[in-house]
């Protein structure tokens, strides 16, 4: 997607575009870590309505629907860095990401009860 200074993205309120909004979301809801096609991982995180790009409904969110023929489906992540930004908020195409299991914590006593 190319970046244009100045873009807003399109504001539709219809109970269509919240209802396909809220399916997204059961998809990819805030907080999900997620691994971009290239590896680099993050956590979907919510925008602010004048960063939203594409079609969306006008609210803080974290997915939208490009602005192209194919209306592709985007989601909004702030990604790990090696540049030290506190946050690096990229919006994707939402078929570039995959969810990321969470590392299971080894917790000794638990499940082998006391020793």
């Amino acid at each position: 997607m190319t970046v244009r200074p100045g873009y807003r993205g399109t504001v539709v309120r219809t109970d269509e575009i919240r209802t396909e909004l809220g399916v997204l979301a059961r998809l990819h809801p805030l907080g999900t870590r997620v691994r971009h096609a290239c590896g680099r991982e993050g956590t979907i995180t919510l925008d602010q309505p004048p960063h939203v790009p594409g079609t969306f409904d006008g609210r803080p969110t974290a997915r939208s629907f490009a602005d192209t023929s194919n209306g592709a489906a985007m989601v909004c992540a702030s990604w790990d860095n090696e540049f030290g930004f506190d946050r690096w908020i990229v919006w994707v195409p939402m078929e570039s990401v995959r969810t990321v299991e969470r590392q299971r914590v080894n917790r000794p006593g638990l499940a082998g009860g006391a020793r």
